[in-house]
Order: C-alpha cells, then sequence, then structure tokens
C-alpha cells in the first residue's frame, strides 16, 4: 500500500448520443432531412496505370507516386496543375514498387517497398529526372523495404530494414551545394519495429506503426543519437499529423480519430494523453491508409479503404473533435492531400488503388450546434469551486446516471453537490477522484470497485455526513476547518488526513478506524467511539485524539 502524494485530475469529453440520418449527425428528434455534411465533386483525374501511392502538391506542381509490385512499373511523376481541370504532365522516373517520398529542392528522395533501396532524384529537370544517388548498406542492413521517409533541416529519416525495423539519419546539406554526397549518420533499432510513418516537427521525430497500437517521439536534435522521448496509446496507425502542440491520428482499423498533447514535460519519457477522440458511425473509418491535417489544425482528412469514401472530422476543438461526415468516390482510397483551409472550395487530391489520383472540389454544410447535456447547476457549479477548474477545462456539462440521484462525473471527476443527498452505494475505479460538497450526505456505503486499497481518493469539505461504511478507498482527506460525521467508521483505508487551518479538520464516528497511514496536522480533531488502528501515525502535538481503544500512539 503506497502514500499518495500528489493528486492528477483527468477531465476528459463526454460524448452525447446522435442520431445518424445519412452522413449527417442530428439531435434525436430533431426533424431535420436527410442531407450529406460533405460533397466532393470530383472534376478531373490524374490518370496512371497502377496504385496512386502517395501525393504531395506544392504550388501548381502536384508530386505523384504510382506503382504495383516487385515486377510491376512505377512511377515518380510531376504534374502542373496550374489548370486542376486539367492536368498535363511535366515529367516522369520509371522504377519497380515505388513508396513514400520527400521533396528537398531540386531533389526527391523516393523510397522503394520491396528489397531496393531508396535513391535520391534530381528534379531540376522534369523532362530529365536522373537517379543520382542510391543508399547503400549501413551497419549490416541495407535501407529497403522502408515505408517513411521524412525531411528536416538538412537531414533525411526514413525507415529501413524488413518491415521497417530500423530508423536511418542521413546527412544530406551536400544537395543543397548542388553535389551528391549524403553521409550515414546514425542508426536506431525500432520495437516493435514496422514503422508505418514518421513526422518530425521542432526536432522530434513522431512515429506510428502497423503492428503496434501507439506513437512513439524520438528526440533527434543530435542526429547522431537519438532518444526515445515520449509515447501515446493510440490505434496502429499509418499516418500521423503534427502542428503546435499536438498530434492527430486516425487509427487504421479502429476507427478513430485520437487527438494527442504531445506538450513535453521533464521526466524521461513522457506519456502524452489522448486529450480528445471521436469515432466514425458505422465503421465509415475502416481500413484508413493515409490523413492529412489541414487549415490551422482545424480539419482532419482520413480515407477509408474499407468504405471508398472520405471521412472528414472537425478538430478545432481539441479536446472535443466532432465527425463532420464522409462522401464516396470513384475507388478504393489509398493517399490524400488537400489544398486549401478545409472548408468550402478546398481540393481534395486521392490516390486510388485502382489506378491514377481523383481531383475533387469539396462542399461542407454547416453541422448543427453540439447539443449539450443537461446537468443539475449545482453540480457543475460546485465542481468549478471546489477544483479550481473553469468552463474551458471542463468540455461539457457532465452527466448524471440513474444509479445515482444526486452524483455527477466528468471524467474521472466524481461529484456530490452541497447540501444534496446521495443515497446510492458509491464504488470507484482506480484513478477516480471523488469530492463530496460542503452539508452534503452519503447514506450509502463508499468503497472500492475491486479487493483491497485502491488507486483513488476521497475528499470531504465541512459538515459531510456519512451514513455507510467507508472501506478500502486510496486517501481521505479532510479540508481544514471542515467537520466529518462517518457514522460507519472507516476500514482499510490507505491514508486519512486531516489538514490545518484556522480550525483543523475534525472526524467524528461512532464506529471504528482502520487505516494505514494517519497524517494529522495542526489543531485536528480525531474522536472515535471503538477502536482506532493505523500502521504509521503523523500526529502533530496539537492534534487531539479521542478513542475508546487507540491502536495507533
Amino acid at each position: 500500500m503506497k502514500k499518495k502524494t500528489k493528486l492528477f485530475l483527468s477531465i476528459s469529453a463526454v460524448f452525447v448520443a446522435v442520431t445518424m440520418i445519412g452522413t449527417y449527425a442530428v439531435p434525436p428528434s430533431s426533424g431535420a432531412q436527410a442531407q450529406s455534411a460533405i460533397t466532393m465533386t470530383v472534376f478531373s483525374h490524374i490518370d496512371t496505370t497502377a496504385t496512386g501511392r502517395a501525393i504531395q502538391v506544392i504550388g501548381n506542381k502536384a508530386y505523384t507516386v504510382s506503382s504495383g509490385g516487385t515486377n510491376d512499373p512505377g512511377y515518380f511523376q510531376i504534374w502542373d496543375i496550374t489548370n486542376p481541370s486539367a492536368p498535363s504532365l511535366d515529367g516522369e522516373y520509371l522504377s519497380p514498387d515505388l513508396g513514400d517520398f520527400e521533396i528537398f529542392g531540386n531533389y526527391a528522395i523516393v523510397h522503394k517497398r520491396i528489397e531496393a533501396p531508396a535513391s535520391i532524384l534530381d528534379i531540376s529537370d522534369p523532362t530529365n529526372i536522373q537517379n543520382v544517388f542510391t543508399f547503400p548498406s549501413t551497419g549490416g542492413t541495407a535501407c529497403v523495404s522502408g515505408e517513411a521517409v521524412e525531411v528536416f533541416g538538412n537531414y533525411v529519416i526514413m525507415s529501413c530494414g524488413g518491415n521497417g525495423m530500423v530508423l536511418d539519419i542521413w546527412d544530406i546539406s551536400s544537395l543543397l551545394m548542388e553535389y551528391v554526397m549524403p553521409t550515414w549518420v546514425s542508426r536506431t533499432w525500432m520495437s516493435p519495429g514496422s514503422v508505418q510513418d514518421i513526422e518530425v516537427l521542432n526536432n522530434i521525430a513522431y512515429v506510428t506503426y502497423t503492428n503496434a497500437d501507439k506513437m512513439d517521439a524520438y528526440d533527434i536534435s543530435n542526429p547522431a543519437a537519438p532518444f526515445l522521448t515520449g509515447t501515446a496509446a493510440v490505434g496502429r496507425s499509418y499516418e500521423v499529423n503534427v502542428l503546435g502542440n499536438y498530434a492527430y491520428i486516425v487509427g487504421f482499423n479502429s476507427n478513430q480519430l485520437y487527438v494527442v498533447d504531445i506538450t513535453d514535460t521533464d521526466s524521461a519519457v513522457t506519456t502524452y494523453p489522448v486529450v480528445g477522440q471521436v469515432a466514425a458511425p458505422g465503421g465509415e473509418l475502416s481500413g484508413s491508409y493515409a490523413s492529412k491535417l489541414v487549415g490551422n489544425g482545424d480539419y482532419v482528412y482520413a480515407t477509408s479503404f474499407s468504405t471508398s469514401s472520405v471521412v472528414v472530422f472537425d478538430t478545432s476543438n481539441k479536446t472535443n473533435p466532432q465527425y463532420y461526415g464522409h462522401d464516396t468516390i470513384t475507388s478504393l482510397p489509398f493517399s490524400i492531400d488537400v489544398v486549401g483551409s478545409g472548408g468550402d472550395g478546398s481540393i481534395v487530391y486521392t490516390g486510388l488503388w485502382s489506378g491514377g489520383f481523383d481531383i475533387a472540389e469539396v462542399q461542407l454544410a454547416s453541422l448543427p450546434p453540439t447539443p449539450t447535456p443537461t446537468l443539475p447547476t449545482p453540480c457543475l457549479q460546485d465542481i468549478l469551486d471546489q477544483t479550481g477548474l473553469t468552463l474551458d477545462d471542463v468540455t461539457s456539462d457532465g452527466q448524471t446516471t440513474d444509479e445515482f440521484n444526486a452524483l455527477c462525473s466528468v471524467g474521472n471527476l466524481l461529484f456530490v453537490p452541497s447540501d444534496s443527498t446521495e443515497n446510492g452505494s458509491v464504488k470507484l475505479e482506480t484513478g477516480q477522484t471523488l469530492f463530496v460538497g460542503s452539508g452534503a450526505v452519503l447514506n450509502g456505503s463508499l468503497q472500492t470497485d475491486v479487493k483491497g486499497t485502491g488507486d483513488n481518493l476521497v475528499v470531504f469539505s465541512d459538515n459531510v455526513t456519512s451514513n455507510g461504511k467507508i472501506k478500502e478507498i486510496g486517501e481521505l482527506i479532510i479540508v481544514g476547518g471542515a467537520t466529518a460525521n462517518i457514522q460507519g467508521g472507516l476500514q482499510d483505508v490507505g491514508t486519512l488526513t486531516l489538514k490545518d487551518g484556522e480550525v483543523g479538520a475534525s472526524l467524528y464516528t461512532d464506529g471504528s478506524i482502520v487505516v494505514e497511514f494517519l497524517t494529522m496536522e495542526a489543531n485536528s480533531l480525531v474522536s472515535v467511539t471503538g477502536t482506532l488502528e493505523c500502521v504509521t501515525p503523523d500526529i502533530d502535538a496539537s492534534a487531539t485524539v479521542i478513542a475508546g481503544t487507540d491502536l495507533c500512539q
């Protein structure tokens, strides 16, 4: 049993059920007619004979990679899209089974997916694209069979080896001086491997995997010595988008969009929290090979291979992202890029499994306001008053359940409002915190949901009465100046703390108290009709203990 020293509050969004009519989310019984929240009108097509694996639009040029298998022709192509309705081919380079690529000045660094090394292409003359460098074997493993490549500063980082088991970093500063002599810098062996995407921001490489439900972050400020600095629990993903303090990840088969707060901490390896999460209804997001963050982080566009559609999320509120809608396209989508703000008039370029790239214009309908759940005002106000939180911290008004008549919750924070009576028995789950407001009455028992002392916290304000037994909770705190009447006593509680103040906290019980740690600060009082038993007492000299049997001194 461990004594708690800190309280961590996790406030998560509370999602409200809506009725789906077509692809448009409306409140139940609103009477709204079916309509689509997103319409994609295809007005042009880039014709290639192989799968549209990757696309990047820069200015009036679209750079594309399309390929089939090991023995099939693959194309790195440059298209003039000054008039998107009539794209024209500027030039191309043929090589089997091309994969991801990155543009760097007059060069393209192109990965090859199956047992072939990555290459650097000189694209200064699109009509005469040349392979000017093939990455050699380093560290005993050739940089082959990779899926991800990203340029940062004068370096390139890419996944290599069978199933993307390693990350190689190369110095490519020589390309800026118009001669090609990259030098190998470092190699990092990955766990579990199978790196699928890399995004670099502020010298941190964010990595997702096809065989692990997580995102890792590597500090590459010293490219010669990368090290793991953060991780987040998310569904396995083919693509990660990073902007500001957030990473946006679309799960490949979890049907979920995750918004992760990537703010670093002082810990050696930061566990990044998922602060926002939303599902696409009806499994619309199944088989998502690509996603694109658009505008100032306001929208995420994602492909759905299984439903042959593009799905759009509104991510302007990071802690409460919203599903916007979807629209089907002509074939199974494999890659995506978006030009514009993400709103009306934006142009979406979608690579197709059947070959080529569709070009479509987007129209977004106005979404109805997000419905606000009903909650007794005193409960929400007490949460704000007692915890110091603001409305910005609480992304919805919270919720109550049929089981309880007074208790309410927002994420892992539970609250019984001041001057209310809760008749139900409360079982706290691991990590939950319960605040009991001034003058509240608990008529049921209060305990954890598992046998043994739980990892949770209960805080009593002034003049709280508990008529049931309190047992097996992690820690009970009675605030300074408060008086608590606990008629059922305390059994197997981890830590009991009575805080000081102008008047110390007081606890009265006709039962017994059995705790591991007892902390009584200045001027506090414990009055026990039965037995007071503790393992480790920490009692201030000014505190008072009155007990039928005192086994704690």
